[in-house]
């Protein structure tokens, strides 16, 4: 989450669409942020939604889980302080590939829980595990339970809690990958699948609706965006896609 530098106007298409790739302006995610505090959302983490579904702890009238994947810098220097500044949690899926190539550190992600974030698991090399096509076979269970597992116990030895979430790289699954994350000890499991409303059978596979960087700018050239944020507010709400 970086926003882009002052002579961004004179990059190539090409060099622009590899900056934004998979990212979110720091202006845009705080005013998404205050989106939802002004219309009294509260964050919760997966943990608390899965101790509502075992346990019945009650969860705030407008919940909403925000979640963040594989590692990178702007965890610590973007996203943790926006988030502090409203009062906000976040749940953040590291890939333990990331740490190896020095895009995010043990100490970030053991800061990150100290504040009170989750800390959920994105498998250890960032491959995707099922669904990979009519031509393509899924990764041996072998495969998916190093993955699932490692990363787990990899995870809790360095944070001091082992996550109790994860989400399937591409989103990928399938029965046998949800019955090892399931035996693994995870009580939840994110998706790709569209979606704003959660169910406890869909507990391993959760659905999530995706932010897109472009939502809500209205100047390509000055990156201006609509503090109404109207497009995410209609993602948050289930009125599109």
């Amino acid at each position: 989450m970086e926003a882009p530098p002052a002579d961004y106007a004179t990059w190539t298409s090409a060099q622009r669409d590899e900056f934004i790739d998979y990212d979110t302006l720091p202006q845009a995610f705080a005013a998404q942020l205050d989106w939802l505090a002004s219309h009294g959302y509260t964050t919760i983490l997966p943990s608390d939604l899965a101790a509502h579904w075992s346990h019945g702890c009650r969860l705030p009238a407008r919940s909403v889980i925000l979640t963040f994947d594989d590692g990178t810098p702007d965890w610590l220097s973007t996203v943790l302080p926006l988030l502090h500044s409203h009062g906000m949690v976040a749940e953040f899926y590291v890939t333990l590939d990331a740490i190896a190539a020095h895009a995010i550190s043990w100490a970030d992600v053991q800061t990150l829980a100290a504040n009170g974030m989750g800390i959920g698991a994105h498998d250890v090399h960032h491959v995707q595990l099922a669904m990979l096509g009519s031509t393509r076979k899924p990764a041996s269970s072998s495969t998916m339970w190093f993955e699932v597992d490692q990363a787990r116990r990899t995870i809790g030895d360095r944070v001091g809690a082992a996550p109790d979430s994860m989400a399937y790289v591409g989103g990928g699954f399938d029965a046998t990958l949800v019955s090892l994350v399931e035996r693994a000890g995870y009580a939840t499991a994110r998706s790709i699948l569209h979606g704003v409303v959660q169910h406890w059978a869909d507990r391993f596979a959760l659905r999530v609706v995706r932010i897109g960087v472009y939502d809500d700018v209205t100047d390509r050239s000055t990156w201006a965006v609509d503090p109404a944020v109207p497009v995410f507010a209609a993602k948050v709400t289930g009125l599109a896609d």
